[in-house]
């Protein structure tokens, strides 16, 4: 995912061990399609994501494994890198893992933006679900863009997404679940 002597390798391979041990358990009877989903609220939670793993192996076991999808969890350091390095390094990791198989994705939030990225000619994609993307920007971001503060906490990444105009469609079919500042400031 990143090169070896990048200072973000050290700190994502234990995450990595631990992501791929839970995926070959997972991908004994693994059927051709590949779910991808960003996880990065949860990678700070490690109690939050085993139940969240628990409660999809629970679910997992009973489907049967002929209509099985593999599903791939990820983090990334959104807060770190620009938009376009983190779609490089999604593909490969994505590349790596689902090989040839059809691609579905559930993103959240800015893993939204990110799948909007991923037009690598290796992946295959069927689907996507966007749930609460900033599709059109982020007014907040557009804001504090030139804030140093912001820059140094949201990083490059962050910056991005205070300007939409410039983000490729997403690469497949899409359905975006969001809600409206309208409806939420009437409750």
């Amino acid at each position: 995912m990143f090169p070896v002597d990048h200072p973000d390798r050290v700190e994502e391979s234990s995450k990595e061990r631990r992501n791929a041990d839970l995926d070959a358990e997972l991908d004994k009877d693994a059927p051709n399609d590949c779910s991808v989903t960003s996880d990065r609220e949860a990678a700070g939670r490690p109690a939050a994501r085993a139940r969240a793993r628990a409660r999809l192996d629970g679910a997992h076991e009973r489907i049967p494994a002929s209509a099985r999808a593999r599903d791939v969890s990820h983090t990334y350091p959104s807060r770190k890198h620009s938009l376009s390095y983190l779609a490089t390094a999604l593909t490969e990791m994505i590349v790596e893992r689902a090989g040839d198989r059809p691609l579905h994705a559930v993103t959240h939030s800015m893993g939204g933006v990110v799948v909007r990225h991923l037009h690598d000619p290796r992946l295959h994609w069927q689907r996507i679900v966007m749930l609460a993307p900033p599709n059109q920007g982020s007014q907040i971001a557009a804001g504090l863009a030139t804030n140093p503060v912001f820059r140094w906490f949201y990083g490059p990444a962050g910056a991005e997404l205070a300007d939409a105009s410039r983000w490729p469609a997403p690469p497949a079919p899409f359905a975006v679940i969001a809600g409206t500042r309208d409806r939420a400031s009437r409750t």
